[in-house]
């Protein structure tokens, strides 16, 4: 983890926004698999074939997952989010971190220079791409990891979250005591029904 010190307010800000980019992340991953089920074809005007849709979804999806525990201080990592709000599942949380940790680097590179930004030298740009296949197997290991703590969090959250919608209500509230559509934005961030 990165050992910011966050407080318990910022924690549940920031698990909002965590459950943002869960919820693309979760809904890019389900178009891929529906693709790779063949459930869903994509309108295929440049002839490419499902291989390379599944490619370039499954860089989207590193992306999306590399920038919920980004190191940098003003950046979201949920690894400290979920420590703050999950203390209960501190060991847990902190295996999980060892795991990522080891391939960090390589998949905030790819993020970087391949799936959400591109490096504009060729070269450095398929070195990238070949260095992330060269460590795939441990990286598809961090990754499923995450994906187990991911839904192990979400599991608890009736329990251990149970006053997390006020909570963020309260502060959405005050920092925004003129908007509309706040208790959508809780129904979004709580799953209590789906809305986009």
């Amino acid at each position: 983890m990165t050992g910011k010190a966050i407080s318990r307010e910022q924690a549940i800000e920031q698990y909002a926004l965590y459950k943002f980019r869960l919820y693309d992340y979760l809904r890019t991953f389900q178009v891929l698999i529906d693709i790779m089920d063949g459930c869903y074809v994509p309108k295929d005007e440049m002839g490419h074939g499902k291989e390379y849709y599944i490619s370039t979804l499954k860089d989207s999806l590193t992306g999306l997952l590399v920038s919920m525990f980004d190191k940098d201080r003003r950046a979201l990592n949920v690894f400290d989010v979920w420590a703050k709000l999950f203390p209960e599942k501190s060991i847990r949380i902190e295996s999980v971190w060892k795991q990522i940790e080891q391939v960090e680097q390589i998949l905030r590179d790819y993020r970087n220079k391949v799936s959400f930004h591109i490096e504009a030298d060729l070269e450095q740009y398929l070195k990238t791409r070949g260095e992330f296949q060269t460590r795939k197997g441990e990286i598809l290991v961090a990754m499923q990891a995450f994906n187990d703590l991911a839904k192990e969090v979400l599991l608890a959250e009736p329990t251990t979250l149970s006053e997390y919608r006020a909570e963020l209500g309260t502060i959405l509230r005050k920092e925004f005591p003129n908007a509309g559509k706040i208790e959508e934005l809780l129904d979004y961030v709580t799953n209590a029904r789906s809305t986009d």
